[in-house]
């Protein structure tokens, strides 16, 4: 089931830092989620995102999972063209920035190495001379079920640089896979390496990062219909808190959402490819909540975080949550490359075949459960009762 780890960091730390090294004053990225629907939402929302990636000068696309509604059934899966080849190409080249991406409870349902194995085909079909099907093309970039990516961007904003004493901002992204980290995943091994490896790059982004920002399918808390995850809350949330995350992007609930929970923002962009519905009770702490169809654009700068939310079908920004950058104590400048070849290897975990995973959250299952038995011994009492009166008469 899982064979030697296939180191891949120079080729993705490579790919990465080639194209983010162009932006000036900001770094702007996109999210989007559950977006491989194949609905006529999916492609509206998709010509919507064309127009703000070229007008916006956004610099790649992050996509938290759900890629695919039940997954694909191979590498040669029509899905492929008609949910995402045929939708994101751009005739002008714009699109044609890195997708970065994990799985999501929809993709673990079908064949998910093809995604994964998707990453490294692309990868040498481009070294081996190039690849006409991928212009204006999101690159497909998944070196791994978890994986994370270090860069830096140049600021503009002069009384932001005085205050901070340096002119260069750095951003890491850390992507998770939540069904890997859930204590329902099969393979164990897998599963420890993966909160192995969160840890350490827990552990060090503080001392190297002016942004942190954590990507995984499964919010921790919602207003929709997933309501969160107790297991995350339990044993994710307290990570990122002592890290101090900015944000923490998730999709699978079909809306768009931020919950701002003490200077961490919990953003849901899961309605990439259809639209959802209003909640009876929102969140603790929601802040913003839509259930149209859409994405974000999410904007770094000197001095904080903006995101924008955006409705899929007309373009408006629906709303815009700003939050100032956070002081780091542990942050300490001109060592990054010291500390950042700290960070854990990105290499990949070969898995074999599995069951798909259950779409609830275990604790629900659990009390689901025990419902069920209570119910089943409640109604053997009153058969009992019900034959025993029975005798009587």
């Amino acid at each position: 089931m899982v064979s030697n780890r296939m180191s891949v960091t120079g080729v993705i730390f490579a790919l990465f830092l080639s194209r983010v090294l162009l932006v000036q004053g900001q770094l702007r990225f996109a999210s989007l989620g559950n977006w491989g629907t194949g609905y006529k939402a999916q492609k509206t929302v998709a010509e919507t995102l064309k127009k703000a990636v070229a007008n916006e000068r956004v610099t790649f696309i992050v996509s938290p999972g759900s890629n695919f509604e039940y997954g694909v059934a191979s590498a040669t899966d029509g899905k492929w063209d008609t949910c995402y080849q045929s939708v994101y190409r751009s005739e002008d080249g714009s699109m044609e920035i890195p997708m970065f991406t994990v799985l999501g409870a929809g993709d673990w349902q079908g064949d998910f190495n093809s995604q994964v194995n998707r990453n490294q085909q692309a990868y040498l079909t481009n070294k081996l001379g190039g690849n006409n099907e991928a212009k204006g093309l999101p690159r497909w970039t998944m070196p791994n079920w978890w994986y994370h990516y270090y860069t830096h961007f140049a600021t503009t904003a002069a009384m932001s640089l005085l205050k901070s004493g340096h002119r260069d901002m750095s951003v890491g992204f850390i992507f998770i896979d939540t069904w890997i980290l859930s204590d329902a995943f099969p393979y164990k091994e897998v599963s420890n390496a993966a909160w192995a490896d969160l840890k350490k790059a827990l552990e060090v982004a503080p001392k190297v990062l002016d942004y942190i920002i954590v990507v995984g399918d499964k919010p921790i808390h919602s207003s929709g219909p997933s309501k969160g995850d107790s297991y995350l809350t339990y044993y994710l949330l307290p990570l990122l808190r002592e890290a101090q995350v900015d944000a923490y992007i998730s999709g699978y609930d079909h809306d768009m959402e931020v919950i701002d929970s003490n200077g961490l923002a919990m953003i849901v962009t899961g309605n990439g490819g259809t639209g959802g519905r209003r909640p009876v009770i929102k969140a603790s702490n929601s802040v913003f909540f839509s259930e149209k169809a859409g994405f974000c654009i999410h904007e770094l700068g000197a001095d904080g975080m903006e995101t924008k939310f955006i409705n899929g079908e007309t373009g408006q920004v629906l709303y815009t949550h700003k939050q100032p950058r956070k002081t780091r104590p542990q942050r300490k400048y001109g060592t990054e490359l010291q500390n950042v070849s700290a960070f854990p290897q990105v290499s990949l975990y070969p898995i074999g075949e599995m069951a798909s995973p259950t779409q609830m959250d275990a604790f629900v299952k659990i009390v689901g459960t025990i419902g069920l038995l209570i119910a089943a011994v409640h109604i053997a009492l009153i058969s009992v009762s019900t034959l025993g009166k029975a005798a009587d008469i």
